[in-house]
């Protein structure tokens, strides 16, 4: 229902809109005689709106008209094929709101229609009524609930419940509105201030006061709200027409108790109190109003300091602020009482001086002590840092001669292997030359050693040192590989009498999960090289074991067991030797651990470990 600018009353059906003939006289009580506006008896009108001197309706499958006399002229949608169900219109200033069933709110500015940006509607909302501003606060009624935008944000105020009908509670106070829902009740919404200060932060919120059967109400179906005159508001229900006044009063709020190290009556509260350094303090009030239980009230506790910062806390039912742990100063606590009504009370206000602490002497003395320990520890824990510094920086350089040792043996390998074994080759074919007869040289006789059987056992020797020099299976196979071939070619230059059989065990893929550098495999290999020598020159062993793993931590460990007479590192002969010696010293290079243990057939058990680390240090 609307009235037009020339005093017509207008009401949209199901089955088209009507008007009436002359202004309706409530005094008199004359019957209005309604016509229908157009033909179009199909046309289900929804929503009617005033919008710049115009009428605008809003209907089901047709989407946003503009009636001229009898005329329906189509403003939105503009698409043929793609009906709008508008269900509610809103005049805002110079734009259109229009709330659909199944599409959200769209705005229309006179000229074009386009959706509302920065409203995040459910997708099955249905906007039944809209009210307010976009400038300040814009309230929507949903079929999802009441929902509030305002500084660009859109908040869901009122959940669960079909919100049928929003009006502002006052023409001059937007942020206050009453809503009107089918199966819940009538709700009076108050939005409180949010903001940001040196005492914290607070979000906008609204306190809630609830209408429904227990304050008369007839029905919890409410469908329509509209203000009267003298504050009088009007309820549409499923039950009839009923009206409710407001208690124009503001309730009335008292101390009725104050705590600190003791107990304050409300007259010492309310004079100022002085409490101690550290000490608590807690408020309790009591507000009283006609139609107001106790439970219903609402309280807001506002907090605030002698630098003009003050934060005001959640609207809560409880009757009661405590407040711990505060810095030396002043500050004071205000708190208002909010009615059924959400009217608000006088504040109460009370204010605290927090005194500062005594000197503390005993624990300065302490601190003092504290602090002379600390400088203590914080010294000698840089002169370890110092020393372990420079332990790293020993085990680099150690690290780097080891390196440029290998790399030494690289160039050697691989002069012997592209001068000598040419040269080498050379002689080998100068001697099969002198096998032959002829050109005036005589044959070499066939029953002496040839030349060239000691130049193959010459070239032969000479791979040998280059391959232990620079092991190429390391670079070209892997470390699994290289250390399988170590054990296997140490076994081979043994007499016969000598060789045992030998076992090698690797997990598989183990090369793609080793995190080690080059320089640490090459250690790795230098070690097994020794390991596996001393095992052929003293233990007289027939049966060696080479395991090579990599353990849940993702470090590294190696394996030597044999089955031959034990190997005792204390003893004499061995800590005579510069075997161990340099295991020990390539192990330390790449922090690893060696031992040496009893195996399970009486043999001895030599084993590397190394923890898995970062191979940033060592690269």
């Amino acid at each position: 229902i609307a009235e037009d600018n020339a005093g017509r009353l207008l009401v949209g059906t199901a089955s088209g809109l009507f008007a009436s003939r002359k202004r309706t006289n409530e005094v008199e009580g004359s019957t209005e005689q309604f016509v229908r506006v157009t033909d179009d008896s199909s046309w289900n009108v929804r929503a009617i709106c005033l919008f710049r001197g115009a009428i605008f309706v809003g209907s089901f499958g047709r989407g946003l008209d503009r009636v001229d006399g009898s005329r329906r002229i189509a403003i939105w949608p503009d698409e043929p094929g793609k009906p709008r169900d508008v269900v509610s219109l809103h005049a805002d200033r110079d734009r259109l709101l229009i709330g659909t069933s199944d599409a959200g709110v769209f705005i229309y500015d006179g000229g074009r229609v386009s959706p509302v940006s920065g409203f995040n509607l459910p997708a099955d909302s249905v906007v039944w009524s809209i009210e307010g501003s976009l400038d300040d606060a814009l309230w929507l009624a949903t079929s999802r609930g009441l929902y509030v935008y305002r500084e660009g944000r859109l908040d869901l105020v009122i959940e669960n419940c079909d919100a049928r009908c929003v009006v502002r509670a006052s023409s001059a106070s937007p942020d206050m509105a009453w809503c009107a829902t089918a199966g819940c009740g009538l709700f009076k919404v108050r939005l409180m201030p949010g903001g940001t200060t040196d005492l914290g932060e607070v979000k906008g919120v609204a306190m809630i006061s609830k209408i429904d059967t227990e304050q008369g109400l007839a029905s919890q179906n409410t469908f329509g709200v509209a203000l009267g005159q003298t504050n009088l508001v009007w309820i549409g229900t499923s039950r009839g027409v009923a009206s409710y006044r407001p208690g124009g009063g503001p309730p009335l709020l008292a101390i009725t108790g104050a705590t600190g190290s003791r107990h304050y009556s409300a007259e010492e509260a309310l004079a100022g109190l002085v409490l101690g350094h550290n000490q608590s303090f807690a408020i309790e009030v009591a507000a009283s109003s006609s139609r107001t239980f106790p439970e219903q009230f609402h309280y807001v506790f506002t907090v605030g300091d002698s630098r003009g910062q003050q934060v005001s806390g959640l609207p809560t039912r409880i009757a009661r602020l405590s407040s711990e742990a505060l810095q030396p100063g002043k500050y004071w606590e205000e708190v208002r009482a909010y009615n059924v009504d959400l009217v608000e009370s006088d504040p109460v206000r009370v204010e605290l001086t927090i005194e500062r602490a005594p000197f503390p002497w005993t624990s300065t003395s302490l601190g003092t002590l504290l602090a002379l320990a600390l400088v203590a520890l914080g010294w000698g824990w840089r002169q370890n840092r110092k020393l372990s510094t420079t332990n790293q920086q020993l085990t680099a350089t150690r690290l780097e001669l080891a390196n440029e040792t290998e790399r030494e043996r690289r160039r050697i390998a691989r002069d012997l292997h592209d001068q000598t074994l040419a040269d080498l080759r050379r002689l080998m074919m100068l001697s099969d030359g002198l096998t032959q007869a002829g050109n005036g040289h005589p044959a070499v006789s066939s029953g002496t050693p040839t030349l060239r059987d000691e130049i193959e056992a010459v070239s032969t020797e000479v791979r040998r040192i280059c391959e232990d020099l620079s092991p190429s299976a390391l670079s070209n196979v892997g470390l699994a590989a290289a250390l399988e071939w170590a054990l296997a070619d140490t076994v081979s230059q043994l007499p016969a009498d000598k060789r045992f059989e030998t076992n090698f065990v690797c997990e598989e893929g183990l090369d793609e999960k080793l995190r080690l550098s080059a320089a640490a495999q090459i250690q790795i290999y230098r070690i097994a090289q020794e390991a596996i020598t001393n095992v052929c020159k003293h233990s007289s062993a027939t049966r060696v074991s080479l395991t090579v793993a990599i353990p849940a931590d993702g470090g590294f460990l190696l394996e030597l067991e044999d089955n031959g007479r034990g190997f005792d590192p204390a003893s004499r002969k061995a800590r005579a030797g510069r075997g161990l010696a340099n295991i020990r010293s390539r192990a330390s290079l790449i922090d690893a651990q060696v031992s040496w243990s009893t195996g399970r057939e009486g043999g001895g058990v030599f084993a590397l470990r190394r923890i898995g680390v970062p191979e940033s240090r060592h690269t």
